[in-house]
């Protein structure tokens, strides 16, 4: 409990205050500073914020014995485990935050991480990448693997987001496994600015799939389809893709005939010094792309080694993942 209360809730407490570098459960912010740490409940407008404080300076050499290769400032280490879960997920460390209710006002997010750059560092800085929140996953040995194929097993993952929404959550705005943006003031300036940076480090290359995204993954709703007969289902396939086609051609047509006419008059584009038909032309040359991706579908239906569209599976990546 905030208030400290209970011979648990005191237990806990004193704990954290005699970490090393703690000031005390009491205290104000200024002390934890000198003193180094601070644990205290009593910080915030209302006094009931819990405020861990810590002041780092100095040079801080890596961390030797369980904390080979770590510089933290603290450090939360689950040194072994082998515990027995089935198939569900043991967590090392969970923030479980419940809101809700008429009187709440305001967005949460259940746990944040802030860095925050306050002055230029020093000239000769070896590392100036500065990242709010970073996950990462070691893998040290196979996981009973036998081969890049049927037989692979294990999947890491460096950061995973879902969203879940419930049967009684309707009408929502927005659903989204990730979120990411870019904020810039006024006077900021920047070489580089993206939404979203992938970089790979491979010394080896994926056997099956080797990419910086991995697309194809959209929702198929394929219920129906999957009901319907083997040689049935071929042909649904191969109506859709037809039409998918036909579209494509309808589109690629359109595109043409209004390239075409920017081409005839010559008008420049307003941003940069180029005719306006020359960035338009990805209208037709991308819906030729489809028509001819849409082509290759085709083929494969007719020769039997594919069977429709092939929406993406989730549930059965999921389970070949596992």
């Amino acid at each position: 409990t905030p208030a400290g209360t209970g011979a648990v809730a005191r237990s806990v407490q004193a704990k954290l205050r005699d970490m090393p570098g703690s000031a005390g459960d009491y205290g104000t912010t200024a002390q934890g500073y000198t003193a180094g740490g601070m644990f205290s409940p009593v910080d915030g407008a209302d006094s009931s914020t819990w405020l861990w404080t810590r002041k780092l300076t100095g040079a801080h050499a890596i961390g030797a014995g369980t904390l080979t290769g770590y510089t933290s400032g603290y450090h939360f280490d689950i040194l072994t485990d082998d515990a027995d879960v089935g198939a569900d997920f043991m967590v090392g460390f969970r923030v479980r935050h419940q809101f809700g209710g008429t009187a709440t006002k305001g967005g949460r997010e259940a746990l944040s991480g802030t860095g925050w750059l306050t002055a230029a560092t020093h000239a000769s800085n070896a590392n100036r990448n500065y990242v709010g929140v970073q996950g990462k996953v070691y893998a040290q040995d196979d996981d009973n693997g036998t081969n890049t194929g049927a037989g692979a097993l294990g999947a890491i993952f460096g950061v995973g987001g879902a969203a879940y929404a419930y049967a009684a959550a309707t009408n929502l705005l927005g659903i989204e496994g990730a979120e990411f943006n870019t904020f810039t003031e006024a006077g900021s300036s920047a070489k580089h600015m993206a939404g979203i940076s992938i970089v790979g480090c491979q010394a080896t290359r994926g056997a099956t799939i080797d990419a910086g995204i991995r697309i194809g993954a959209h929702i198929g709703v394929d219920a129906a389809v999957k009901a319907i007969p083997a040689n049935l289902r071929r042909i649904v396939g191969a109506v859709a893709v037809v039409l998918c086609m036909s579209y494509c051609a309808i589109i690629f047509v359109g595109s043409w005939t209004y390239v075409s006419k920017m081409y005839a008059i010559g008008i420049m584009a307003q941003d940069i010094p180029i005719p306006q038909w020359v960035p338009r032309a990805v209208l037709p040359l991308g819906f030729a792309l489809a028509f001819f991706r849409f082509g290759e579908i085709l083929v494969r239906i007719i020769k039997g080694t594919d069977g429709g569209l092939q929406l993406a599976d989730e549930a059965k990546d999921a389970l070949e993942m596992r």
